[in-house]
C-alpha cells in the first residue's frame, strides 16, 4: 500500500533536515572543507552565510569581509554576494571566487 502524500512529504524533509545537519556539524569538526561543502548536494539549501559561519572561529564580521571580498573578486570593486544566496544557487563563477576568498580569509589577509 502506498504511503499518504503527507507522509512522504514529510520523510523528505526530514531527510533535508539530517542531510543540512551533517553538513554543518562536518564543517565545525574540521571533517569537511569550505570547498567540499560548497558541492556537497545536502549543502543545496542553506544559504552561504550560514555555511561559512558554521566553520570554526569564524563570526559574523568574519563571514561578512569574505562575502565582501567574493564580490570584488568577481567584479572590481563590486557587491558582496548576498547573505541570503543559497549554496545551491550560486554559479560556478561565484563558488570559485567564495572559495578564493575563503582561502585568502583562512591565510589572513585583509
Amino acid at each position: 500500500m502506498n504511503q499518504p502524500q503527507n507522509m512522504v512529504a514529510l520523510a523528505l524533509a526530514q531527510e533535508v533536515r539530517f542531510g543540512i545537519r551533517d553538513v554543518l556539524r562536518s564543517v565545525k569538526a574540521h571533517e569537511l572543507s569550505i570547498t567540499a561543502a560548497l558541492v556537497d548536494p545536502h549543502a543545496r539549501p542553506l544559504t552561504v552565510y550560514r555555511l561559512l559561519i558554521a566553520q570554526h572561529g569564524w563570526g559574523r564580521d568574519r563571514t561578512l569581509r569574505t562575502l565582501d571580498r567574493a564580490g570584488a573578486i568577481l567584479f572590481e570593486d563590486g557587491p558582496p554576494l548576498s547573505e541570503v544566496l543559497l549554496v545551491g544557487d550560486l554559479t560556478d563563477r561565484q563558488r570559485q571566487a567564495l572559495i578564493r576568498a575563503c582561502s585568502s580569509s583562512m591565510r589572513g589577509e585583509r
